[in-house]
């Protein structure tokens, strides 16, 4: 390592220089690959795939209601009962899709 004050070559690793004795500055450490640039660039893409993901369970949950909403409009008795069911089932299965994606955050 060289000093900065008299320009001296030290061995790695020494706190001040053989011949001056001044303080020698350990040079900064290379970047590493996960720079700040790169890690917002990956935040950015992960937020954008579970925003689409949330979209997509979404859509499938309105199309599931509205098929739902249909059935017991045109049979309010039994058939409603297990409209009902296959929707809270429906419900559930999205709920988890959710959780999952918003852990992944």
């Amino acid at each position: 390592m060289r000093c900065a004050s008299c320009g001296a070559e030290n061995p790695d690793g020494s706190p001040v220089c053989g011949s001056c004795h001044a303080p020698l500055i350990p040079p900064p450490p290379p970047p590493s690959a996960a720079t700040p640039s790169n890690q917002l660039d990956d935040l950015v893409r992960d937020t954008q795939r579970a925003a689409k993901e949330l979209a997509v369970a979404s859509a499938r949950l309105s199309k599931r209601l509205a098929e739902q909403a249909k059935v017991a409009a045109k049979d309010p008795g039994g058939t409603a009962k297990k409209a009902a069911d296959r929707l809270a089932k429906e419900l559930e299965s999205v709920g988890n899709d959710v959780e999952r994606i918003l852990k992944n955050l």
